[in-house]
Order: C-alpha cells, then sequence, then structure tokens
C-alpha cells in the first residue's frame, strides 16, 4: 500500500520502466513485467482514488485491516504522516513505525488516539471464531463493520451499512 507522495512517485517511475521492460522483452519476461506494472497500477488507482476523496469509509473484515484503514484514513483526510504526529503530540519517526509495522504493536489507547485525530469513528463487533463456535457461527443482529469519518452534526447514519439478521 502507498502512504504518501513520494511512494506515488516511486510507483509510477516502477510502473513505466516495468511497462518499457515488456514492451521490449521476450514472450515470457513480458508477462512478468506486465503483471508487475498491472499490480502498481492497482496500488496506484487506490491512493489516487482515496486522496481524491472518492473512498472515505474503509471496511476491516479482520483484525489486520485496522493498520490499513488507519493509513486510508490520514491520507483521505489530506494529513501527512508530519501533521498526524503533531496531533498527536509525537515524532513524525514515530508514524512512520506504526505505518510501516501495520498498527501491530501499537496501544488500543493509541489507535483511538489515532482515530479521534482523524475525525472517525471505528464500528465491529467481537464474535466467536468458527471453532470457537463449534462450526456455527453466531451472527448478531446488527454489525457495523467500517471505519467511518464522522460528519460535521456527528452522525454519519447515512455511510453506515447495518446488516440485520432477518431470522
Amino acid at each position: 500500500m502507498l502512504r504518501n507522495d513520494q511512494q506515488l512517485a516511486v510507483a509510477k517511475r516502477q510502473r513505466d520502466e516495468a511497462r518499457s521492460f515488456a514492451a521490449n522483452g521476450d514472450s515470457q519476461e513480458n508477462a512478468v513485467y506486465t503483471e508487475y506494472a498491472d499490480e502498481l497500477d492497482l496500488e496506484i488507482r487506490d491512493y489516487e482514488a482515496i486522496k481524491a476523496g472518492y473512498s472515505k469509509s474503509f471496511e476491516i473484515t479482520e483484525s489486520d485491516d485496522i493498520g490499513e484503514c488507519l493509513v486510508k484514513a490520514r491520507i483521505a483526510h489530506h494529513w501527512t504522516q508530519a501533521r498526524l504526529a503533531d496531533a498527536l503530540g509525537i515524532a513524525e519517526q514515530q508514524i512512520q513505525r506504526y505505518e510501516a509495522d501495520g498498527y501491530q504493536r501499537t496501544s488500543l489507547w493509541r489507535v483511538s488516539e489515532i482515530i479521534d485525530a482523524l475525525g472517525y469513528k471505528l464500528h465491529g463487533c467481537v464474535e466467536p471464531s468458527e471453532e470457537e463456535a463449534g462450526g456455527v457461527i453466531h451472527e448478531p443482529r446488527t454489525t457495523f463493520q467500517q471505519f467511518q469519518p464522522v460528519t460535521e452534526s456527528g452522525s454519519n447514519s447515512a455511510q453506515s451499512k447495518v446488516l440485520e439478521d432477518v431470522s
């Protein structure tokens, strides 16, 4: 995942180089370079869409997604790592470390601080895994599984995706 404009510029250069190599290589090399360029294209488009404001809510399907969603929320908020660090009163290098490891070793308290600083809310549900539930997944009546910006009125119900149990 691209985290800043510098990484975006590098990714664009690498994509262009890969396309150039694909055009000049043999068929096997062509496929490898084309696939790499296509992967970079997806990352570039994702970053640019978030930065342009096309994506503001980010779905979390497992706990490992939280870090990526925090980065996306920062980008969508048009904040640099330095700006976020300043808002939290910490060094920019600390934000860089958090993002580099996907916020895996970041305390829940700090994650909550970051979410608040960015003007987002985290909605979710803790439920037993399939193994713990004896092979049966118990669906909650209502599940919010999105990372959403807080609107000026404090309500973001228009953006909430609510899944209701019909049983």
